[in-house]
């Protein structure tokens, strides 16, 4: 007799959907089950987001292939086939085409006594394996004028070459024969201490250990707002990727799922927020601001998002994130005597004389409340 499985819940629907997009388009982290993953394609073939690019890469490497293109624009006033041109069209697309990321960070804002953060960076490198010593296929992902060149020298050797190498190399022989060859993943971890300069000083640079090329921007400058406390400063922390570009196997160079995460002993200053409730004079963004007065933001991403940890109304640590969530607090209706809210029998309600006889109620217990709360605040104090 098969066991009946327990339902899922939606909550655990939704975590199985999002970890399942992040996989697909960022791929695992470094504390994931798929940490030391093997691909059939080349990384920057399989992921679309995660990573960076060297700042030296060129052009060719750092275009965002599913960048949208430019909507052809309408012809010259006349209306015939002959007015448009294609040329500069294409041109036109081919220039507004997004360019693939070199760089991500956060910025932050830290006590007047903070003089060092302890920065961790987590990254993923891949490199071709082939336990059987097959060769990393040439054209596995977009192809350079190095991989033309290689392909010639390849043909010119003799076309009788490729028979005389073994058939796990090949593709010949059954499953058993072939050996597991593809892209693997090396995750790679390092902390480093980051002392922030004065305000006044150049950014600085941080070289991340055993990288290959991999440094940490810092900028530090004071903040000037009497909703903060003296001394604040604020910290701009830039993970960038200075690694020497590899132009024939350009994922050799990428840095993929990258992640920065920032720890401040001291505790992170809350970030206010720029539309004061001081001079809002809208009623209904001046209730947001108290129903929400204990929900604060620590960080800001610069082209990631950020995600950090609270406790008790501190915290220490902070982190980037590229596909962010966010937990909403689930709204549900209280039951009240006499008061209809489904939505199903109110969808059935005959004439106006039955919605009224549903619906009234609900006036006059928002009516008794309102009273409550207007008994209730005479015995507040303000400061």
């Amino acid at each position: 007799m098969s066991e009946i499985s327990t339902p899922k819940t939606s909550a655990a629907v939704r975590s199985e959907l999002l970890e399942t997009l992040r996989l697909d388009l960022v791929g695992p982290d470094n504390d994931h089950a798929f940490v030391a993953e093997l691909l059939p394609e080349p990384p920057t073939r399989w992921y679309l987001t995660g990573f960076l690019t060297p700042t030296d890469a060129p052009m060719a490497q750092r275009f965002d292939e599913t960048s949208p293109e430019e909507i052809d624009s309408p012809a010259e006033p006349g209306g015939l086939d002959d007015d448009a041109n294609p040329d500069r069209q294409a041109a036109s697309a081919s220039n507004r085409r997004s360019l693939l990321p070199s760089s991500m960070g956060v910025s932050v804002l830290v006590p007047a006594n903070t003089s060092e953060l302890a920065a961790k960076v987590c990254w993923g490198d891949y490199a071709w394996q082939a336990p059987d010593g097959g060769h990393e296929p040439v054209g596995g992902e977009q192809e350079s004028q190095a991989d033309s060149a290689e392909q010639a020298e390849n043909q010119e050797a003799g076309a009788g070459e490729l028979q005389q190498k073994p058939a796990e190399e090949t593709g010949g022989g059954t499953e058993s024969d072939k050996a597991p060859r593809g892209w693997r993943r090396t995750p790679h971890t390092e902390v480093v201490t980051v002392d922030l300069p004065a305000p006044s000083d150049k950014p600085v640079h941080v070289p991340v250990p055993n990288s290959g090329g991999l440094v940490l921007v810092v900028t530090v400058r004071t903040t000037v707002t009497h909703r903060l406390p003296d001394g604040t400063k604020a910290v701009s922390v830039f993970l960038v990727n200075y690694r020497p570009a590899d132009e024939k196997r350009p994922y050799r160079s990428f840095a993929f799922q990258c992640c920065l995460e920032l720890t401040c002993e001291e505790g992170f200053v809350a970030r206010p927020d720029p539309r004061s409730w001081e001079i809002e004079d809208e009623w209904d963004q001046r209730v947001a601001d108290l129903q929400y007065r204990d929900v604060c933001e620590y960080a800001v991403g610069h082209g990631v998002s950020p995600d950090w940890d609270e406790t008790d109304g501190r915290c220490e640590t902070v982190r980037t994130t590229w596909i962010p969530s966010a937990e909403v607090e689930r709204v549900a209706p209280s039951q009240i005597a006499g008061v209809e809210l489904g939505l199903e029998p109110l969808g059935a309600l005959a004439d106006g004389g039955e919605a009224e006889a549903k619906l009234l109620p609900l006036v006059e217990h928002y009516r008794e409340w309102i009273r409550d709360q207007r008994a209730a605040s005479a015995s507040l104090t303000g400061s």
